[in-house]
């Protein structure tokens, strides 16, 4: 379980950013072109990681409902929370 110990879900991402549930999955999903699968992210999928995703699950890093999962490792963590602020920034009222 420990291998992927220093990795970042997108709740986490979507909690710490103060983000509703799936802006972390949107800025993910507009980042993968600049994104590699096995060394920016890893996608866990029920048949190959289910002991993990339990884990995972159990200790509140996961949605309850999560069926496939990924995992970001640091740099590709901080582009997706950037990614969220910036959004955010954009959306937010401008005071007058």
């Amino acid at each position: 379980m420990s291998a992927y110990q220093n990795t970042r879900t997108l709740r986490e991402l979507d909690i710490a950013s103060g983000a509703v549930k799936g802006s972390a999955f949107r800025a993910f999903k507009a980042l993968l072109e600049q994104l590699g699968e096995g060394t920016d992210y890893h996608v866990l999928n029920p048949e190959r990681d289910a002991a993990l995703l339990e884990h995972l699950r159990s200790t509140g890093r996961i949605y309850p409902s999560s069926i496939n999962v990924v995992l970001l490792e640091a740099l590709a963590a901080d582009k997706v929370a950037a990614a969220i602020a910036s959004r955010r920034a954009r959306q937010a009222p401008v005071s007058r």
